[in-house]
């Protein structure tokens, strides 16, 4: 079954909200002025009748545009003579399947089989659509999937963030998309920290020392906000996020300890203990997550490099040098540890 069109979906939930009946949002949407130029949204409109049960309205409509010789849903026509098991004679189905080939709706045809059974080559047809469709899709997913690299090299946040909406509508169970998805998702989130980060570095004022009067302050608002999540459990990590993004590391910390179910959730977690300077609990949800990515590579990397920096901020400078010489060992090329390495060689503190 095809998608609704993005804009017709939005305006149908949008009306459906307001709490009008479908007969009233089918007709709003019919007397939609470009509706007659748009193929799309108007297959949508139809889509939206058949699955409301308005066949009347549904037939009605299609005989008005086949007398003015447009698209029609020759697909959703079929389902519903169909269902209403209407003895349809062979030179009428026949009318019908010319004119989906002539309007190119083979497409519209791969969920619909109730005319198999005169027409065999439908069959066939609807195979080489599905192939077209697949080697269409082969050929953009090559192409995101290149465009995805040049981007992720030049650092483009918002373009990656475009490319992978796309590659998640091309082949949407895809594990290495849903990774990379991921991935960008804890990378957004750093780099919306990192700058928060670097404005209050800024500040002259600036300490992050955290008072006990300020944690008792921060819990007690956790605890309010946590009774909100106790019915939208989802929204826990943009909270975390937004409450850290203006300066509340230890209060994101605390809405987000009893809702760490996705590596997202976990990496910001463990920026925020960092920021807060909760180094020990940061060696020990380390540990946590070391174990639960034990076999993969690329986050126990990143987890020792976590590591390094909380040892740095117990005062183990030596045992923090070490490891990241260790991480160097392996990976030469990777510019970030051989950047704080010099840094902390230099006296500098620390960089993020």
């Amino acid at each position: 079954e095809s998608e609704m069109n993005p804009l017709i979906e939005k305006e149908v939930q949008q009306m459906l909200s307001e709490g009008r009946k479908a007969i009233t949002i089918a007709k709003t949407l019919l007397k939609k002025k470009n509706l007659s130029q748009d193929t799309d949204a108007f297959l949508a409109v139809c889509r939206f009748m058949y699955q409301s049960g308005l066949y009347q309205m549904l037939i009605k409509t299609t005989i008005t545009r086949l007398k003015k010789e447009k698209i029609i849903p020759w697909a959703l026509i079929i389902e519903v003579l169909e269902s209403l098991k209407m003895d349809i004679p062979k030179d009428k189905r026949d009318f019908f399947i010319e004119g989906i080939v002539a309007q190119k709706q083979i497409g519209a045809m791969l969920t619909s089989r109730q005319w198999d059974k005169y027409y065999p080559e439908l069959a066939d047809m609807r195979l080489a659509e599905i192939q077209k469709i697949n080697e269409n899709n082969n050929q953009l997913y090559i192409k995101l999937m290149e465009d995805l690299q040049f981007i992720q090299s030049q650092g483009v946040l918002k373009k990656e963030e475009e490319i992978l909406k796309k590659l998640k509508k091309v082949d949407p169970n895809n594990p290495e998309i849903q990774e990379k998805w991921l991935q960008f998702r804890e990378k957004w989130g750093r780099n919306i920290i990192h700058q928060k980060k670097t404005n209050l570095l800024n500040q002259s004022d600036f300490s992050i020392a955290i008072s006990q009067e300020e944690k008792k302050q921060a819990e007690k608002i956790a605890r309010s906000i946590k009774g909100i999540l106790k019915k939208d459990n989802k929204s826990s990590y943009d909270m975390a996020l937004f409450f850290s993004f203006i300066g509340y590391p230890y209060l994101s910390i605390q809405i987000l300890k009893d809702h760490l179910d996705s590596m997202a959730s976990q990496w910001l977690y463990l920026d925020l203990l960092l920021q807060s300077e909760l180094y020990l609990d940061c060696l020990n949800f380390v540990d946590v997550m070391e174990e639960q990515y034990s076999e993969d590579p690329e986050t126990v990397f990143a987890l020792t490099y976590v590591r390094a920096k909380a040892y740095y901020g117990l005062g183990k400078k030596e045992k923090a040098k070490s490891i990241l010489s260790d991480l160097l060992a392996v990976r030469p090329n990777y510019r970030l540890t051989y950047l704080l390495l010099k840094q902390w060689e230099a006296g500098v503190s620390d960089i993020d």
